[in-house]
């Protein structure tokens, strides 16, 4: 049976891909206030759908290139642009919508992916 044998940036990036799927089911968008026919909006509905290909994109590269810098430059990459997403739809809000849990986890999960980024360049340089 083949052992995952993560080390800590590979693990730090893997939880972030993780956070940021995880996000893309949640609400980035809420209503707020009292509007009868607003709905929630998911974050697969808008700019979260890029965010997810993003970390996916992250994970299939550390998955195959582990252990390496290259790795690693793309996960910071990837972070950064799962964090743009979900800043740019952040700003986007406007009205009686509010930011919803899933946005706010995305943030957090672009923040981890970079940092496990650069814990691999660290790491392997």
């Amino acid at each position: 049976m083949p052992s995952l044998d993560l080390d800590r940036p590979d693990g730090v990036i893997f939880a972030g891909v993780l956070l940021t799927v995880v996000s893309t089911f949640l609400p980035w968008r809420r209503p707020g206030g009292a509007l009868p026919d607003a709905t929630a909006t998911a974050g697969y509905e808008g700019l979260g759908f890029l965010a997810v290909v993003a970390a996916l994109a992250v994970f299939a590269t550390a998955a195959v290139m582990r252990h390496d810098r290259t790795s690693a430059l793309v996960a910071v990459g990837g972070g950064l642009g799962v964090l743009a997403l979900a800043l740019v739809e952040f700003l986007r809000l406007g009205g009686p919508m509010r930011p919803g849990v899933g946005l706010f986890l995305a943030l957090v999960a672009g923040v981890v992916v970079s940092a496990g980024g650069l814990l691999g360049v660290r790491a392997y340089a």
